[in-house]
Parts: C-alpha cells; structure tokens; sequence
C-alpha cells in the first residue's frame, strides 16, 4: 500500500483527507513553489479627531514638489530554495518551519490548555488555544519529524431559524407574571401565618396522628438523624454500620482484616448469626491467611461458653487450633490470637492443647511482652496500654504468655481455672509472677473478696514467700486509692513476707573442675536461679507500689536490695566473658592448666577433646550469666523510666568500677547509659548529661534510636505537648527507626496514645492518631480511644467527632465500632448478667 507523498518535504502522509502537510504545512494538491511575494498592507488613513488638524498619510500634488521623491520601497524577495539558488539538493528540507515552530508544553499549565497530538510518535502536548492552526514542535526530544501543523477547532454554525410571531407568548408571559405577584403577596402578606409547632421529643406526641394524612397540616417537621447518645444505641449504630465500613472499596487497605473486626464486634455483642457470617466470608476469601480466623472464632467461643453450650465452644476452639496451626510467628497479631485460643482451650476442658500452644508460640523478648500487655489493655477492659506496662507482675516477666493467658481467663470469669493453670508454670518465678497477675485481676473484678480470696489462694497452694510478697503487691497496686483500707492492708502483708527474704549471697565463678563436671547438669552446673529471680521480682514489684504511693526514697531502696538477688542468680558476665576470651587467645595456657587440674598427662588426643568440652560448658556458664545481666538491665530500666535516673546511672556507674571483679557488672556495654542520656537530654538534665559523658572519654556512647523517641515523646507529653509528640512518633515511623525492633517502637506508639487519650479530648485525639504514619497502629490507636471513651463516658463525644469525618479510613471506622463493642459490659446471652463491666477507676 503507497501513502500520499509531501511534495515539498517528501514525508509520507498517513491521512487521506488532509489539505496540508502536517510536517511542514506545504499544500498536499500544489507542487512546490517560490512563496510570492507578499503586497505591501494597505496603509489606512487615521479619522481624525474633532478640533484637531488632519495630517495626511500620504503626500498630495502639492507636497509633492516641495520634497523630494523618495525611492520606491523594495518589495520582499521571494524565497530562496535551501542551500540557495544553486542548490540542486532533491533531500534538503525547508527549516523555516522549524525556526517558527511553538514549542509543545509536556504537562497542562493555567494557560497552556488545549492538548495535541504529534502525528509521528503519537506524544501528547498542550499549547495555548489561540495558537490552533499554527506550526508547532513535538515535546517529545526523540521525534523524528517534530514540526507539524495543528488543526484549527471547527465551530459549527448556528442554525438560522424563520422569524416567528411571538405576539402571544409575550401576552402569555406577562399573564403568567402577574399571576405571579398577585400569589405572592397574597401567601406573604395577606394569607394566615401556620402556628409552628414545638415537637417534644420527651415524650409521646399529644396531638393524635391520622392514619390517612401522616404529616398534618400546618406541621413544620424537621427531619434529624440524631446521634447515639446512650452506650446502648452507641452499640446498636455501631453494628449496623461496621458492615458499610468493611465493604467500602476506597480508602480501605484490606476488606479481610476489617471483616475479622466485624466477626469481632458482632460475636461479643451476642449475635452468632452474623459473626459466623463473617467467618464464613474469612474463609472464602482468605485462603492464604486463616490465621486471621482465629480470633473471631475465639469469640464465639466464649459466647458460646457463657451461653452453656460447652460442647459447641469446644468444636469451635477445635476449628481454631487448626487454623493457628501454621500462623505466621513473626507478627504480633498472631500472637495475641494464640494467647485468646490458649486461655478458650483450658476454658473448655482441654489444657493440654493451651500448653502445646505456649510451648510452640512463647516469645519471651519485646513481641511477647507487648502482646501480653495488650491482650490485657483489652480483655480486661481497661485500653490503657500505658497503665498496663506499670503493673508490678508486667515488668520482666519470665513467660509472657502464660501470665496473658491468666489475665484473659479472669477476665471471662474463669478464675479458677486461671489458678489452676498459674500452678503449672517452668518455675516458681514464673509461678509467683502468674499467681501476682491472678491477683490483681481478682482485685479489678471482685474487690470486696479480694482479701479472702487471695488469702485462701496462698494457704491452699503453700505459695513460698516470693510469692506470697508480690501477689499482696498485686492486691495494693490494684486498689489504689478506691479501696485505702484494702490497700493498706494488702502493702503490710507484702513488707511481711518481704522481711523473711533469706539473705541473697552472689555466685562465684567455678573452677575448671567445677567446670568440667558441671557437663549436663541443669544451669551449667550451677544453682537453680529461679528461686533468687522471684525474691528479685517480688522486690521490684513492691519498689513499684512504692513508687505509685510516693515513696521515692524507699522504693530505691526496694530496687537494690532487688538487684542483690539478681546478682545471687549466676556470675557476673563479665568473668564469664574472660573464660571464653582466654580459651581463644590464650589456648596454650588454657590447655596447660586444664592438664594440669585434669591430670590428663601429655595425651594430646585427650587434652584436645576435653578442651573442647571445656569451652562449651564456658559458654554455656555465659548464656546464664547474660540471663542475669538481662534481669538487672530490665529492673534498671524500668526504673530510670519512672524517674530515678541519678539513682540507676550511680548504680550501673559504681557497679561497672567496683574494685572487686567479683562485684563488677557490664552495664556500660548495655542499652542503659543511653536510655538514660536521653532522657535526662529530654529533660534537660545537664548535669547527669556531663557525668555520663565523662565516663565515656575513650569510646562512644551507644544510644538506641528508639530510647530517644521514647525519652522525647514522654517528656513532650508531660508539658502537653501532643503535636509535638505524635509528630516524634511519625519521624520514628517514617524513618523506620523502629525497622529491627517494630513491636517496640509499636509499643512505645500505644503507650503514649494511651497517654495522650487521658489527658485529651476526643477530637483533639484524631489528629494526634492519624499523624502516627503506620496506618496498623493507628487502628489500633482508634480501638483504644473508643474503649477507653466508654469507660471515662466519652463515647457519644467521640461518635460525633468522628461519624462524619473524612481523615478517617475505613479500618479506621471499623477499628472505632470494635473499640465501642469491646469497652462495653460483655453481652450474655438472656437470662444472664454481664461478666464485666467497663472499669471506671483510673489504675
């Protein structure tokens, strides 16, 4: 197929019902010719104005002889061919059309409007509309024929129409006008004004209402949605409109995660129906993750459970083991789930599998503190990630999970089975720990028995007196000031047990025979660590509600002589450290007195085998003592975060100095200095800032990113700053500080929500959350505030700030309707009261 050929430019034309070459404006009918020259325009004479003298424009007879005769002007020379007259060149192009060419605009501007399209290489520009019809240059730097030449907008000519007579449309047009008028004043001025009438919305309307006419005459009615202002038609509106939320496609990151909060919501309000609707949806469409199942098969569960109908919650905690079966371990989500299935499995009757859960699913670092710290903010209805990290059983915990899944069993009402299970924990610190959390959740729901109950608890059981001193804390640290004479009473039995503490002794290093036959013995050989580690816990929880009644000076006291025990759980690791270190640089030495304490001779197989023996039993003398040092960094930390930053940096300082190696700890190696740096630089502590610097004169002080965002947004919320510390938070997040460490940096996020939420007003708490940057913290932020809003009686004030709000999300709304659903008294089925009721005490 041949296409139509330019005559001037020889470019081929794709179109057929062009005049012109689009790439260099040549007519397509004319063969290429010289450009006649143009006549000169028309000089037009001026009109001149009144008064004023006419000045020709061109000379008369007259003038003429009194001037001379100017030569006549040269008329414009035709257009020369490329390369000149004597150009031959058949392949030279006219370049003129290049030179005047507009320049296409890549991108709309205010003015630049009207888009084009290079004919070539099919690249969209946009130039002024005027300029249609001229020669324009493609934006695109890689075209090949850039010049062409734009259309001009064909405007379609009106149609002319046949004059009509209008005489009776104009006399038809005023009659209607004047009806007009003579209607309007009439209703404004003459008619009866209509009695308006008052609705009380009090009670029943006292005027009956007919049947036939539903709106009587002479009625102003005016239509409102009225929002929910009771905590029930709070949770009535919430479920009926979860499901819009979940369903939303814009702005909502996943309909999956939103639809579990929905099976969530409507499982704990009682309707089965719908949760399991939702369930059935999970397992439709996420095939890929049945762990998100999970959860709201939980809740069934326990409905299910308080409904009598044990068997079903039994087949349904079945249906859930297998679903968590192959959940991924890394997320905290999962986690949380696994605690709820563990605490529904020992409910119903088959502990066995809740231990096979904890023994496959226990993390022991931040994921599994803050999944138990959080599983306790909700289940125990208090959604206060803040004041559940100063509980004294939550600060180094030795099984995290096991304590979450306690707290979740008393909070559905299953205290004795939460005994029960506290008694099978790894050891009695754990147990101490877990018996200390059974207590507290006691006190939150049952505090008028509190007292004999715990009581009888500890006889019963025999509890040693580790035990007995933090489960009393627990009791005091609960009651706080709603219950002073409780408190009182439960801190004195505490100091009781304290004082039968036996003294702690620290632990020596033992020698290489000690060493070489401490191969297989439990603890590398050395004491059972457990009992010193719950005396060190006890005192620590009670430094704790020494702290939260005031009593600064003796809750560091508490501390230390806490410390002292830690110190009596294995060596310090800084011995430890010197064995593995003479093994490898010193091995010669090492071997020769390793002969010598064995009486191994010269046998070189043998002295080569027993080495080797020898140093994997140092190591695992160091795993202990690095588990020592982790306890005594957790207590120090704990404490300089609640204030006591000069007393913990002359502690970690005058510990790492100490003159005997025995005495001395590593703790400048440690996160300590530089949490403590940062916060004493938040607060302006210039002083402790100097004496921490001049302890590190020959080497850098370590500070962990994410200690400085919690020192920084800790103290901004201490002078009410909330902008500036939800503003620290988002850095965090977006500069993925919080990347190796998310559950901590999430943690810390929560916390300071929960924070914030006490002090804030709900409106003033949506701009704090939606800066936060992570959208599946905010969520959980939104969760928090509307559970915490039903429990301070903020909740109507926080449905109307948020019902119609555009900065919020769809899992946003969802996460909003769960947190309404989950801070209300637990539905029971009919017949039955509530379990729980939203906790109304600030702890």
């Amino acid at each position: 197929m041949e296409f139509r050929s330019c005559p001037a430019c020889k470019a081929s034309v794709l179109e057929d019902d062009v005049d012109d070459c689009p790439f260099c404006g040549t007519s397509m009918s004319a063969k290429p010719q010289a450009t006649p020259p143009k006549k000169p325009a028309p000089v037009k004479p001026t009109a001149a104005r009144p008064g004023a003298k006419s000045t020709p424009s061109t000379p008369v007879a007259g003038d003429a002889a009194k001037s001379p005769a100017k030569p006549a002007a040269k008329s414009p020379a035709p257009a020369s061919k490329p390369g000149g007259e004597d150009s031959e060149d058949p392949f030279e192009v006219d370049t003129s059309a290049l030179r005047r060419a507009i320049k296409l605009a890549p991108r709309p501007t205010k003015t630049r409007t009207h888009e084009v399209t290079c004919p070539m290489c099919e690249t969209s520009g946009f130039m002024l509309p005027a300029d249609a019809g001229k020669d324009v240059h493609c934006c695109n730097p890689e075209c090949m024929v850039p010049v062409f030449k734009t259309q001009r907008p064909k405007v379609a000519e009106a149609p002319v129409e046949a004059p009509r007579d209008n005489r009776l449309l104009i006399w038809g047009g005023g009659g209607a006008a004047l009806l007009i008028v003579a209607a309007a004043v009439w209703f404004l001025v003459l008619a009866p004004k209509p009695q308006e009438l008052v609705v009380d919305d009090s009670g029943p309307a006292s005027t009956p209402i007919d049947s036939g006419n539903l709106v009587p005459q002479n009625v102003i009615v005016k239509a409102t949605d009225a929002p929910p202002a009771t905590l029930a038609e709070i949770r009535t509106k919430s479920l009926a409109t979860i499901l819009d939320k979940v369903r939303q496609r814009e702005k909502n990151r996943s309909i999956e995660y939103g639809t579990q909060l929905a099976a969530e919501a409507f499982a704990e309000a009682g309707d089965l129906t719908k949760a399991q609707e939702q369930v059935r949806r999970l397992q439709s469409t996420a095939s890929q993750a049945p762990y998100l199942q999970v959860q709201p098969l939980v809740e069934i569960g326990w409905y299910q459970l308080s409904a009598g109908k044990t068997k079903e919650a039994q087949q349904t905690a079945a249906s859930a083991l297998v679903k968590a079966k192959n959940a991924p371990r890394s997320i905290r989500k999962t986690l949380d789930a696994a605690t709820s299935l563990a605490a529904l499995c020992i409910a119903t009757g088959t502990p066995d599998a809740a231990q096979e859960l904890i023994q496959r699913d226990q993390d022991k670092g931040i994921r599994g503190e803050f999944s138990a710290i959080w599983r306790a903010a909700v289940d125990c209805r208090t959604f206060q990630v803040d004041v559940e990290l100063l509980r004294p059983w939550h600060v180094a915990m030795p099984e995290p999970m096991r304590v979450a899944v306690v707290e979740t069993l008393v909070a559905h009402g299953q205290s004795d089975a939460a005994l029960a299970f506290a008694a099978s924990a790894e050891n009695v610190a754990s147990q101490a720990v877990c018996r200390a959390a059974w207590a507290g959740r006691i006190t939150q729901f049952d505090r008028a028995n509190a007292l004999e109950r715990v009581t009888t608890a500890i006889q019963n059981a025999k509890v040693p007196n580790a035990g007995q001193c933090q489960a009393w804390v627990a009791v005091a640290s609960m009651a706080g000031t709603q219950d002073p004479a409780l408190a009182k009473t439960a801190l004195d039995n505490a100091l009781a047990a304290a004082a039968k503490f036996k003294p702690a002794v620290p632990v020596a290093v033992p020698g290489m025979r000690q060493i070489k036959e401490s191969e297989g013995k439990a603890f590398a050989g050395l004491p059972n660590p457990a009992p010193e580690q719950a005396s060190a816990l006890a005192l620590s929880s009670l430094a704790i509600l020494q702290l939260q009644l005031d009593q600064k000076a003796d809750a560091w006291k508490s501390f230390q002589q806490s410390l002292e025990h830690v110190r009596a759980m294995a060596p310090s690791a800084i011995l430890t450290q010197q064995l593995l270190d003479d093994c490898e640089k010193q091995e010669a030495s090492v071997r020769a007195q390793l002969s010598q304490a064995l009486n191994l001779g010269n046998n070189e197989q043998n002295l080569r085998t027993e080495f080797g023996r020898y140093r994997r039993q140092c190591g695992k003398l160091h795993a202990e003592a690095q588990q020592r040092l982790a306890v005594q960094v957790a207590i120090l930390r704990f404490a300089a975060e609640q204030g006591l930053l000069n007393e913990a940096w002359t502690y970690i300082r005058d510990q790492s100095q100490a003159a005997e190696p025995q005495a001395r700890d590593p703790f400048l190696e440690t996160s300590l200095p530089g949490l403590i740096y940062s916060f004493a630089q938040a607060q302006g502590n210039a002083e402790l800032v100097s004496s921490i610097e001049a302890a590190y004169t020959n080497k850098q002080i370590t500070i962990d990113p994410l200690d400085q965002i919690a020192a920084q947004s800790a103290t901004a919320l201490t002078q009410g700053k909330l902008s500036e510390a939800s503003d620290i938070i988002e850095r965090a997040y977006r500069d993925q500080l919080g990347k190796k460490q998310p559950d901590r940096i999430d943690q810390i996020a929560l916390r300071d929500c929960a924070r914030a939420q006490a002090a804030a007003t709900p409106d003033a708490m949506i701009p704090f959350i939606k800066n936060l940057y992570d959208v599946v913290i905010q969520e959980e932020a939104f969760l928090q505030l509307a559970g915490y809003s039903v429990k301070s009686d903020t909740a109507a004030q926080l449905w109307k700030v948020t019902v119609g709000s555009r900065e919020l999300d769809a899992l946003d709304f969802v996460a909003v309707y769960r947190g309404f659903i989950a801070g209300a008294p637990m539905q029971k089925p009919s017949g039955q009261q509530a379990t729980l009721a939203p906790v109304k005490d600030k702890q």
